[in-house]
C-alpha cells in the first residue's frame, strides 16, 4: 500500500533495479556519496552497501511476489453419501460433534416416515419411532443424547426421544421445526399449517414460540408480526432468526425477510437477505412458492448462514454472511453445491473443534397435475386417477374452463414460471 501511494519510487522490473544499483555504485565510487556533515565529502566503501542492498532486494521480490501471486482456489467439497434407501430420506440433522446423523425416513416399508439414527462414519442406522404418523424434523439436543421432533400424532406435536432408543416423550402441542438452544434450556419452533404460502395468506397463521425444554408455558417471541416462522438459534443462543412477514399492508417482497428477534423482548432487526437474494437471482426451493426463502442452519463462527434456493432450473446449497453485531448481511451469497438433485435442509455441526460437516438431502421431485373422477353430490371416488402432465419440470395451479374441456396451469418447464394451456 505504501509503494502505491508513491508509484515513482516502485521498481516496476528487475531491469531497473539493476540501473538504479548502478547508479548506485557509481555515486559511491565517485564519493558523491556524503555522511555526516553537509558540505563535507567523505568516500563510503562499497563493501557496506551490500547489507542495504541484499534487503532492498528481497524487499522488491517480496512486493513482486505479492502483487503478482495467484490466489489458490478454494478446495471443492468433499461429498460423501450416507443413504441409499430406494424411498424417501430428509431432513437431516448432525449432532453437535458431527458423529451422528439423525433423519426421517419410510425405509422400514411401512408407509410413513420415523426417526432414524446412524454414525456418520458408517455403520447401520437405528430406528427410533416407530409409530403409524408420519415423524420428521429432528434436531439433537447440545449434548448429543436426546434429540427432538415433530409427530403427527393426535393432530400433531413435539416429542423428545433418546439418542440410543427408547420411548418418545410429548413435550409441547402443535410445534414445527423444534430446536434446541445452545445451552439446551429452551426449545424454539414455530406452529402453524406447514403451508408455506400462510405467511403471506393469514394473518396469525403462522407463529414463533420458545418453550423450556423442562417444561413449562410457552412464549411467544414478536407477536405483532403477521406471520413468523422457522426459527434457528444464534450460536451464544441469545438471539433466533426466523422467516418473517412483519407488514400485511405491503407486498410479500417488501415486508418478507430474514429477521433476527433476542430471546428477551426487544426489537427486531431486518437481515436484508431476500434483497441481497433477489439481485442473484435466487428464490426459494419450492418453485410454487418461489420467493419463501427458509433460513436453515447457522456456521459455527456465527457469522455465516447456509440455506437452500434455486437458482435457474437448479436447487443447491448456498452460503451468506450475516453479520452478528449488526445482523445485517455482508457480500453476496456464494453457491456451496452443483449437484443435479434438489438438494435442501443442510444440517451444521455445531460443537467447537467439530469436524466441518454440512448434511443435506438430495432428493429427486416431480410436481404434476391429476385428475380424479368424483360423484360430486355424493362425495364419492368414482374411478382411478389420471396424470394430465407429465414434463419433468414443476407443474401447478390448474383451472378448469366451465365446460371442462380446457385447462390452463403455471409450468416452470422453460426455466421460469409461465402460463399454459391444455386440452
Amino acid at each position: 500500500r505504501c509503494l502505491r501511494k508513491d508509484p515513482a519510487r516502485r521498481f516496476q522490473t528487475m531491469a531497473d533495479l539493476k540501473v538504479a544499483l548502478e547508479e548506485l555504485k557509481e555515486e559511491s565510487d565517485s564519493g558523491k556519496l556524503v555522511a555526516g556533515v553537509p558540505g563535507r565529502r567523505k568516500r563510503v566503501s562499497y563493501w557496506l552497501l551490500f547489507p542495504a542492498l541484499a534487503l532492498l532486494l528481497a524487499a522488491v521480490a517480496s512486493v513482486t511476489w505479492w502483487l503478482t501471486r495467484v490466489p489458490k482456489p478454494a478446495p471443492a467439497p468433499v461429498l460423501t453419501r450416507l443413504t441409499s434407501d430406494s424411498g424417501l430420506s430428509t431432513d437431516p440433522a448432525l449432532s453437535p460433534d458431527g458423529k451422528l446423523l439423525a433423519y426421517a425416513s419410510d425405509r422400514s416399508g411401512d408407509g410413513n416416515l420415523d426417526i432414524w439414527v446412524r454414525q456418520v462414519a458408517g455403520g447401520e442406522p437405528i430406528r427410533l419411532t416407530r409409530d403409524p404418523a408420519d415423524e420428521y424434523e429432528p434436531a439433537f439436543s447440545p449434548d448429543g443424547t436426546q434429540i427432538v421432533f415433530r409427530s403427527e400424532v393426535e393432530g400433531g406435536a413435539i416429542y423428545v426421544v433418546s439418542a440410543l432408543g427408547g420411548p418418545a416423550r410429548r413435550i409441547i402441542p402443535e410445534g414445527r421445526c423444534p430446536r434446541f438452544s445452545p445451552d439446551g434450556n429452551w426449545i424454539a419452533y414455530w406452529v402453524g399449517s406447514g403451508d408455506t404460502a400462510a405467511l403471506i395468506a393469514v394473518r396469525n397463521r403462522s407463529r414463533m414460540y420458545v418453550a423450556p425444554s423442562a417444561g413449562g408455558a410457552p412464549r411467544q417471541l414478536q407477536p405483532d408480526f403477521f406471520a413468523a416462522a422457522y426459527p434457528i438459534w444464534s450460536p451464544d443462543g441469545k438471539y433466533l432468526l426466523f422467516l418473517g412477514h412483519r407488514d400485511d399492508t405491503l407486498p410479500p417482497e417488501e415486508s418478507v425477510d430474514w429477521w433476527v428477534t433476542p430471546l428477551e423482548p426487544g426489537p427486531p432487526v431486518r437481515t436484508g437477505a431476500f434483497e441481497a437474494t433477489r439481485r442473484e437471482k435466487l428464490s426459494g426451493p419450492v418453485a410454487y412458492y418461489s420467493w419463501a426463502l427458509v433460513p436453515a442452519a447457522w456456521e459455527p463462527a456465527g457469522d455465516s448462514l447456509i440455506f437452500s434456493a434455486r437458482f435457474g432450473d437448479s436447487t443447491n446449497l448456498w452460503r451468506i454472511g450475516i453479520s452478528p453485531r449488526t445482523w445485517k448481511v455482508t457480500g453476496a451469497p456464494r453457491r456451496l453445491t452443483s449437484g443435479p438433485t434438489l438438494e435442501e435442509k443442510p444440517a451444521v455441526a455445531s460443537a467447537p473443534g467439530a469436524a466441518a460437516r454440512v448434511a443435506f438431502a438430495a432428493v429427486t421431485e416431480n410436481v404434476d397435475i391429476w385428475s380424479l373422477p368424483v360423484a360430486a353430490n355424493q362425495g364419492k371416488v368414482t374411478g382411478e386417477p389420471r396424470q394430465l402432465t407429465h414434463d419433468a419440470a414443476a407443474d401447478f395451479h390448474p383451472a378448469l374452463s366451465p365446460d371442462g374441456s380446457k385447462m390452463v396451469f403455471v409450468s416452470a418447464r422453460t426455466g421460469s414460471q409461465e402460463i399454459w394451456i391444455k386440452d
